[in-house]
């Protein structure tokens, strides 16, 4: 028995939309590469919990839209 495995890639990107003239939108990458995740479970919620780089990537994206929100 050989059960399913799953690959998961994520990339963050944060895009800004401006008022400015010369500026209409600036795009930050924050991750330099993909984000893999592979599992032979079904349950991928826990693999994203567990995947440290996840977290953190979606850690940065949070602070980034908390900080242009103020």
């Amino acid at each position: 028995y050989k059960p399913a495995r799953y690959e998961f890639t994520y990339q963050f990107k944060v895009n800004i939309q401006t008022n400015h003239p010369f500026i209409k939108m600036i795009s930050l990458k924050i991750t330099k590469e993909d984000v893999k995740i592979i599992s032979e479970m079904q349950d991928k919620e826990v693999m994203v919990q567990s995947n440290e780089k996840y977290q953190e990537s979606l850690q940065v994206a949070n602070a980034l839209k908390d900080a242009l929100e103020s």
